[in-house]
């Protein structure tokens, strides 16, 4: 559909518009071309009759100072790309899908003269800077390929587009007047706040209202996150972003031929992360998430470990330098991060490829280093026998569970039989519906509506109740009362477990329970023989 309207802009003769119409085709080409789509052969063929058709057509750009001023201004300023060499640009043509349509139409001449062009010793025509657009990750893949595959999997990608966030922001938006949209979203989908796409016009009813443009429906993405430039406050998206042709990052010394670079110390800090990842209620106050606030508080900012360490590196609870190339023809760097966002949502993490499963498994592997569980000695009180079992939070930056936790449990499930193999206490089961036994030990924060009743729906936060939770570095020791019992020998066995949804918050918000599968995900194990 691209293509009909860029041809109709065509004018006769015109070799810059002529030119754009072959990005337009080498673009479309690009983003259809790549491992994985056999069924699109026909578009890929079309697309290969129109760049060939509009080839021979084309008249020669005179000079690079013509390439630049009926190209590739169009998408760039030149402090964007100050310094870049004739080599840098020849090898940009070489590499870069979208700048294919240059081959063979540059001599060695041009290529000096946008190079001088660039390090400011031609003057240039004076012209508005154009406004910049936010770019789908498409036009990251040919230089990012390894970070963009990566990121596809993660809950980034799918912030706004996942089927149990969908219902939750469309139950806040109808029980609030669509007044949570925007605070919903300054997470969920920076660019469709920042298009302006969000508010909706008119409040999402059903699943599919709150669809956006292709930009916004990658949630928190490449051409996000690397525009922002500071922050106001650090919660309910206090991010800044500069919307210009300029990639903050961590690295220093990075060139592109494609953008602008800007090397950013808030890319190594927990700051970056914490502008979403703590929330208080925008009418009340209450703080919702904290994740941020229990790095802060830990000892592990004390020591300088930040997000970026555990959940961007195969390190999982430490930093592990990866060795390589932030992009395509960029130089060995002794550490380039990984874009997996680890984490223990691993619902939404896909077995269809490698990236997904290598994302479940260390999201696994995470969640098994994060936490310790000891069964203590028991001591008699009153009588009674009390065993203490101990959880220790030994790998999270953050109190375990964190984010959301309103929605998310974590619990113990515990069994303990006498030596006979009776059952003496038994709790931490899921009922026929998935919920769990009333008197299971459970870690979570409660928040209860104006009616005083608990809620996941916690926009309706009205008070806030029992936050057990276990801090990071620290522990809680739970003492489980057994009852009167004589001398013998008992077996103990303990599983610290979690999920991430749960069927009744399902139900809060009009979802079937089958929604999604809600897998129940074994943390950690401890197991004893006791004799008293």
């Amino acid at each position: 559909m691209v293509i009909p309207g860029s041809w109709a802009s065509m004018e006769a003769g015109s070799s810059s518009k002529c030119l754009q119409l072959r990005q337009v085709v080498v673009r479309i080409t690009g983003m259809v071309v790549h491992p994985g789509s056999p069924g699109k052969r026909r578009l890929v063929s079309l697309c290969v009759i129109l760049f060939g058709f509009t080839t021979p057509g084309c008249k020669r750009d005179q000079g690079g100072r013509a390439v630049w001023e009926g190209t590739c201004s169009r998408c760039h300023e030149l402090g964007e790309l100050s310094g870049r060499t004739a080599a840098d640009i020849r090898s940009a043509i070489e590499t870069i899908p979208t700048m294919g349509s240059l081959k063979g139409r540059l001599s060695d001449r041009d290529l000096r003269e946008l190079e001088a062009l660039l390090a400011g010793k031609l003057p240039a025509k004076e012209q508005a800077p154009p406004a910049y657009r936010h770019q789908v990750t498409d036009m990251c893949r040919p230089c990012h390929k390894r970070q963009v595959a990566q990121w596809r999997e993660t809950l980034h990608a799918k912030a706004h587009g996942e089927a149990v966030y969908d219902r939750y922001f469309i139950k806040a938006s109808m029980e609030s007047g669509q007044k949570l949209e925007t605070f919903c979203a300054r997470c969920h989908t920076p660019l469709g706040v920042f298009r302006g796409e969000i508010p909706f016009g008119a409040p999402p009813r059903r699943p599919g209202d709150t669809r956006v443009s292709e930009v916004a429906r990658e949630g928190v993405q490449c051409d996000f996150c690397h525009t922002i430039s500071g922050y106001d406050r650090l919660e309910n998206g206090g991010y800044r972003i500069e919307a210009v042709r300029v990639m903050r990052g961590p690295l220093r010394g990075a060139r592109s031929p494609m953008h602008g670079t800007a090397h950013e110390a808030l890319f190594r800090k927990a700051e970056l992360c914490g502008t979403c990842h703590n929330v208080s209620h925008p009418g009340c106050g209450i703080v919702l998430e904290s994740t941020y606030t229990e790095w802060r508080e830990s000892a592990y900012a004390r020591e300088g470990v930040v997000c970026q360490d555990c959940h961007m590196t195969a390190g999982l609870t430490r930093r592990l330098a990866r060795p390589g190339r932030a992009a395509h023809g960029g130089p060995e760097r002794r550490h380039v991060s990984d874009h997996t966002f680890v984490g223990p949502n691993v619902i939404f993490a896909s077995d269809a490829t490698a990236e997904g499963r290598e994302l479940r498994r260390r999201s696994l592997e995470l969640m098994r280093r994060a936490a310790r569980i000891e069964i203590g000695d028991p001591a008699r009180e009153r009588g009674r026998v009390v065993l203490p079992i101990r959880v220790a939070n030994v790998g999270a930056g953050h109190s375990l569970p964190t984010g959301v936790t309103e929605l998310r449990e974590m619990w113990l499930e515990l069994r303990v039989k006498d030596d006979r193999g009776r059952t003496l206490h038994e709790s931490g089961r899921l009922d026929g519906q998935g919920n769990l036994e009333p008197d299971t030990i459970v870690y979570r924060t409660d928040v209860y509506d104006k009616a005083g009743k608990r809620t996941t729906r916690f926009w309706n936060t009205a008070s806030k109740g029992r936050d057990h939770r276990v801090p990071a570095r620290g522990s809680i020791t739970e003492k489980i009362d057994l009852g009167e019992l004589s001398a013998g020998q008992l077996s103990v066995e303990v599983l610290l477990r979690y999920r991430s949804v749960t069927p009744a918050g399902l139900q809060e918000v009009g979802a079937p329970r089958n929604l999604v599968k809600i897998p129940t995900i074994t943390m950690a194990t401890a197991s004893r023989t006791i004799k008293l």
